[in-house]
């Protein structure tokens, strides 16, 4: 099980180039203590060798957020569609459309989800640091 979010195994990065076909990979609900609402995930590339990436592809349904939490050495997110609400603890909340990227500094805890009004969706990627590359907090309810 992939502590990151609940899903698959974790292992190392392929050795080569390696085309992983979207059909391939089949969307998986995110584990409840893990987010708040209807999650999916599929994770594309998993790892637990330290300074490899993991990279997921995430949909939220409206309204569906993460629980708090960080990256040992930070995340990007490539918001694909949709409005991404996010937060990092201490601060407003911020909105991120599609086309836009998001950094989350190393540490940094923080959620991020879709807004009442419609499906999110978006590629992140973070790195691996002691076997893994998140650290889950707790449920977030959009307060700092």
């Amino acid at each position: 099980m992939n502590p990151d979010i609940g899903l698959v195994q974790k292992t190392c990065l392929p050795e080569q180039m390696t085309v992983v076909p979207n059909a391939s990979i089949q969307a998986q609900t995110v584990d409840s203590s893990k987010a708040n609402g209807i999650v999916w995930a599929q994770p594309l590339f998993a790892s637990e060798v330290d300074g490899e990436n993991t990279a997921f592809h995430v949909t939220y349904a409206p309204h569906a957020r993460s629980a708090w939490h960080s990256h040992p050495l930070g995340q990007m997110l490539f918001i694909l569609s949709g409005t991404c609400e996010i937060q990092r603890r201490g601060g407003e909340i911020e909105t991120a459309r599609a086309g836009d990227a998001v950094w989350i500094a190393p540490q940094e805890e923080h959620w991020h989800g879709a807004t009442a009004h419609g499906v999110m969706v978006y590629l992140s990627v973070q790195a691996v640091s002691d076997g893994n590359a998140t650290k889950w907090l707790g449920h977030s309810t959009g307060e700092s």
